[in-house]
Formats: C-alpha cells, structure tokens, sequence
C-alpha cells in the first residue's frame, strides 16, 4: 500500500511584523475564502496547524508581546485550526 500523500497549505505573513492578533484574522479571513476543492482539502486535513513564529536574540531591545483576542481564538477554532507559536534562536545556528 502506498503511502498517503501529504499536502500542505503555507501561510505567511509579513518579514517583522508582530501583530499576531492581525496577521491571524488575515489568516482566517484567506480561508474562509478558499475554492470549494481547496476548503474540502483544509477541512479532511489530519492536521491544520497555523504557526506565528519569530526570531529572537541579542537585539537588547523591547519584549515581543503578542495579545491573542477571544474573538480570533474563536474563528480559529470554527476553522478547526491549531496555533503553534514558534520563537526560533537569532542569529540561526
């Protein structure tokens, strides 16, 4: 038996921009927008996992803070979507 055939939907957002609240309504506003075939595919997905992801390091500067509201927690959860935040190390490796 051959093995599933995973696909994958990649969203990104914009280089420094920190408003995750934002970028998920942006996220979720694309979606729910998606072709018929494209929404079939989101909604038999296994996983749909939105990630925010930063970079962090020695910029010596303010601390990211990123505020969630209900209402887009809410939206993500009708779209049957997971957040996964990501803060990966700066300068990588």
């Amino acid at each position: 038996m051959a093995p599933p055939h995973e696909q994958v939907l990649v969203l990104h957002g914009v280089r420094g921009h920190t408003e995750g609240d934002a970028l998920i309504a942006h996220w979720c506003h694309w979606l729910e927008q998606l072709p018929p075939a494209a929404r079939d595919c989101w909604d038999t997905a296994d996983s749909r996992t939105l990630d925010l992801g930063w970079a962090s390091g020695h910029g010596g500067g303010a601390p990211l803070e990123v505020v969630l509201h209900p209402s887009r927690l809410a939206a993500l959860a009708a779209l049957g979507a997971c957040l996964q935040v990501t803060v990966s190390p700066w300068p990588p490796g």
